[in-house]
């Protein structure tokens, strides 16, 4: 195993691979690495770049604790390799020789193909190998649960995560227990950052923490961040030193700030290129899968180190100009000078008035010292309404507020918006919003604006009294 600059981290001894439900791929999770100091230890696939019958090319950091595995996970060369298997077509049964892995969309690996051969043949026979999909394998099909959690998980690997955390809410606790189980962590997490913060809570503390800490580093950071601010603090770190320490610097950076603020908001991931970068570098960037439409908006420039807290930061450059400049350009020609950055310490009230002045769906954030720390992602209104609103469907949180029907939800919006220069200064900053409060309608506008069509205040309303305009569409 190689690092970026060439040097041996150690050797590859093993790969950790985990069975999925609903007749999926197993999952490749890790390999198993000896070090020079004769410790092995576990590395993540994520920050695997290049594989090889060779060497392995990784990035990032490599934490040292001693590897020990997890429950569902399965060693390759240690459990499956001679294991003999009775396949449905053969008459014979077979052990098994070898597996081949496929790298999947964004950085995730899956298994792909099992080579077999007949079982039972004397010592030095040559014997035929086959290879099968790994399907045809009855020891990489995940042991269903009761069935009707199994069926469940089935139904729910069609739904979008939103309305999967709808189903979960739903579900009374014993089911639901069994469908969290049988779930994988990607699945779980993108349905965990759907749910309101006491379920989150109630879910996360029926989990083992050994796969809790994998869930959360499926999370995005700031997710993950509000979810360990609720759990009891000697859990919650016990949960932040399991977890990769990659995963856990950028959760315990955001803990650092109150959740109320631009630090507290702010994705710690956002696209950061060198002054020397070009064009297609920066496209590069923005196009990889694991980057949201919101991050992927904006691509910041700064000067070496490029994770964050970066050198310092130059500019940011729109997706749009990138798009229209050749790709040999320099990136750093192409700077708007318009886009000032938060800080973050910044309130909400000062981060929704940012995007709605600017017309912004992304903003950099940037400490005392000129160093990009960040980046939160608009319209902001969804990361400070969403958790704390409850609509009429009873859901707090973004499932909840997908709920509220379109047309009549953005009616209102324009005419809290059309009245706030009649709202006293206090109530311009905002509200505090309980979660086990009612909504009665006396957010503030601010939350919003950044989704509204504007043009010019009219005659006797300042500049913060943005009138929206009101479609056809909308009467």
């Amino acid at each position: 195993m190689l690092d970026a600059n060439g040097d041996q981290v150690g050797k590859v001894r093993d790969v950790v691979i985990q069975n999925r439900s609903s007749r999926r791929s197993p999952k490749v999770k890790g390999l198993v690495v000896d070090l020079f100091a004769h410790r092995r230890i576990f590395f993540p696939m994520e920050r695997v770049r290049s594989v090889d019958g060779n060497q392995v090319i990784i990035s990032g950091l490599v934490n040292t604790r001693r590897f020990e595995a997890r429950e569902r996970e399965v060693l390759v060369t240690a459990q499956l390799f001679d294991r003999t298997v009775q396949r449905a077509d053969s008459p014979v049964p077979e052990t098994i020789y070898d597996v081949a892995i496929r790298h999947t969309r964004g950085r995730e690996w899956e298994l792909a193909e099992v080579a077999l051969r007949e079982a039972g043949r004397r010592p030095f026979q040559r014997s035929h190998v086959t290879i099968v999909d790994w399907s045809e394998v009855p020891d990489f099909i995940d042991n269903p649960g009761p069935q009707d959690a199994e069926q469940q998980v089935m139904r729910l690997s069609e739904l979008k995560p939103a309305d999967v955390a709808r189903e979960l809410h739903d579900m009374d606790a014993t089911l639901r227990a069994a469908v969290v189980e049988a779930m994988d962590d990607e699945r779980l997490a993108e349905a965990l950052e759907e749910l309101p913060e006491d379920e989150q809570v109630a879910v996360i503390n029926a989990l083992d923490t050994d796969r809790v800490a994998d869930i959360l580093e499926e999370m995005d950071p700031d997710d993950a961040a509000d979810l360990i601010a609720e759990l009891e603090p000697a859990l919650a770190e016990n949960i932040l030193q399991r977890m990769e320490p990659e995963e856990a610097k950028d959760v315990r950076t955001l803990l650092s700030y109150d959740a109320a603020t631009a630090g507290g908001l702010m994705n710690p991931e956002p696209v950061v290129l060198g002054i020397d970068a070009t064009v297609a570098d920066a496209l590069a960037g923005v196009r990889r899968e694991e980057v949201t439409p919101a991050m992927a908006a904006l691509a910041f420039i700064c000067r070496s180190p490029l994770d964050t807290p970066t050198g310092r930061y130059v500019g940011a450059v729109h997706i749009q100009r990138l798009l229209r400049e050749p790709p040999s350009v320099l990136v750093a020609s192409l700077i708007d000078p318009d886009i000032a950055p938060l800080t973050p310490q910044s309130n909400v009230a000062q981060v929704s008035r940012y995007f709605a002045t600017y017309d912004l769906v992304c903003a950099p954030v940037v400490d005392a010292e000129r160093r990009l720390l960040g980046a939160v992602g608009g319209p902001v209104g969804r990361a400070v309404v969403g958790p704390v609103v409850r609509t009429r469907s009873g859901l707090t949180g973004r499932a909840g507020l997908a709920r509220v029907e379109p047309a009549l939800d953005r009616l209102l919006l324009m005419l809290r918006a059309a009245a706030e220069h009649r709202i006293e200064p206090q109530a311009q900053e905002g509200r505090d919003h309980g979660e086990d409060d009612d909504f009665d309608g006396h957010v503030s506008v601010q939350f919003f604006r950044a989704a509204l069509p504007r043009r010019r205040p009219p005659p006797g309303c300042d500049g913060a009294g943005i009138v929206p305009e009101i479609g056809k569409d909308d009467k």
